[in-house]
């Protein structure tokens, strides 16, 4: 269970992260195709595979891998647009669009942790 002295610290993150995901849906604007939700997806998976790597101080995974990253990634919105390019009759896109976000999310969040994993043992040897 984690500690209630780190809270403010994921409530901190978990709004500093809501907020980055809001600007890059703002700043890009619609698009057919729902590319900011796609790359904050991707973008915080390889995040927070840093977040939660060896070493890394457990205030810290909670502020960036629980706060930030929590509210940068949205599953929920990936669902609804999933949900939307279906209703909208383009099945091909919503199919492509869920699948890229779990293939290319997992490669970023595998290969992020591989990478920290061989520098850190480069570093200490």
């Amino acid at each position: 269970m984690g500690r209630i002295d780190h809270l403010p610290m994921i409530a901190v993150g978990g709004a500093g992260g809501a907020l980055v995901r809001w600007g890059i849906a703002e700043a890009w604007g619609v698009d057919s195709f729902p590319w900011p939700t796609l790359v904050v997806n991707v973008v915080g998976c390889a995040l927070l595979a840093l977040a939660t790597s060896d070493g890394m101080p457990v205030r810290h995974q909670r502020l960036f891998g629980v706060g930030f990253c929590g509210g940068l990634t949205t599953f929920s919105t990936l669902s609804l647009e999933v949900v939307q390019l279906h209703e909208r009759g383009d099945a091909t896109t919503a199919i492509s669009y869920l699948l890229a976000s779990v293939i290319l999310g997992l490669i970023a969040f595998v290969g992020t942790r591989s990478v920290r994993a061989a520098r850190g043992t480069r570093t200490r040897t």
